[in-house]
């Protein structure tokens, strides 16, 4: 009467393990693309005397097919416009002072690696970047002196730099809501601006779409 028994009971455990098997929900695959959208504030007095400006970035990222996806090749663009205003003595002009107020426009584009530090499939991830970023440069410059206005100058400019980067995102919805700190380092040589480094930081958040 034993061996019945014993024959009853392991149906049942193996019976109960495979409900148990098919109740739980199977683990969300690891997604292979992100296209994402960031915004924030640029501040690149930490290295300039460019003043506080906006910042906007698109990123296209796709996850290498092995450690779980945890490494993303990223291609991406940005922009911002600091500027600077100087103001200066100057005795051939009316009054003797003069103005002049420099706009930096920066279109910038970067190629580079993230790693995701935890499975990109979790749902608050932490991430760090670093990519190789190409800079085209625009310098607008206008000024005036007691109120006249003295004429308008421009200069362009191609530059490459660097671009460093850490954050986390939390997954909601279809992809991540993100924030980002990152460190962008721009070697430059500026007739107008007199800037020989245009490196900023930038504090960012935005959403990543997953698929």
């Amino acid at each position: 009467m034993l061996r019945p028994a014993l024959l009853f009971a392991a149906l049942c455990t193996s019976t109960a393990l495979a409900q148990e098997e098919v109740a739980r929900p199977a683990e969300a695959p690891a997604p292979s693309f992100e296209v994402s959208l960031k915004a924030g504030v640029h501040l690149p007095q930490i290295a300039n005397p460019l003043t506080t400006s906006f910042d906007g970035v698109l990123k296209v990222g796709y996850g290498l097919p092995f450690l779980e996806r945890r490494l993303q090749v990223f291609l991406d663009l940005a922009y911002t416009q600091p500027q600077v205003t100087v103001t200066g003595a100057d005795a051939r002009v009316p009054g003797g002072t003069f103005t002049s107020t420099t706009i930096l426009r920066d279109f910038a584009t970067s190629l580079g690696l993230c790693f995701f530090i935890l499975e990109p499939a979790r749902a608050l991830v932490p991430y760090v970047s670093a990519g190789v970023r190409v800079h085209f440069l625009k310098a607008e410059t206008n000024g005036s002196a007691s109120g006249v206005p003295f004429g308008a100058w421009s200069e362009t400019d191609t530059r490459f730099g660097a671009v460093f980067a850490g954050g986390a995102g939390y997954r909601l919805g279809p992809g991540r809501v993100l924030g980002e700190l990152a460190f962008n380092i721009v070697p430059v040589d500026q007739r107008l601006t007199g800037l020989s480094n245009a490196s900023s930081m930038s504090l960012l958040l935005g959403y990543g779409l997953l698929f």
